[in-house]
């Protein structure tokens, strides 16, 4: 049903999948994108205001990412990607990936 996809989004899943699992289903995602598809997931940033409290008050615990982090899951895909790119909101609590298939 998705194969061909125009575009596939994520925000709020990828916090809670550590690397190698997240790294597997945007391969998947990303192999589901039509000619010319957007791949565009988003994660959480740490920040220092508020995510101790998640963390040790709450027992809620999140994979926080950083730019780099968020670029690697665009590696490796075939047929390679045509625009890679990481942004950070207005906010800078979340990350965006956005990938565009060839």
């Amino acid at each position: 049903v998705l194969s061909g996809s125009d575009f596939i989004y994520s925000v709020g899943l990828m916090d809670y999948l550590p690397d190698p699992v997240a790294t597997r289903l945007i391969a998947s995602l990303y192999a589901l994108l039509g000619s010319g598809g957007r791949l565009f997931i988003g994660n959480l940033v740490e920040a220092e205001d508020a995510t101790w409290l998640m963390d040790f008050v709450l027992a809620w615990h999140l994979v926080w990412r950083l730019p780099d982090g968020m670029a690697s899951f665009a590696k490796g895909h075939e047929p390679a990607p045509q625009h890679v790119s990481v942004d950070i909101d207005a906010t800078e609590k979340c990350l965006f990936l956005e990938v565009h298939a060839p």
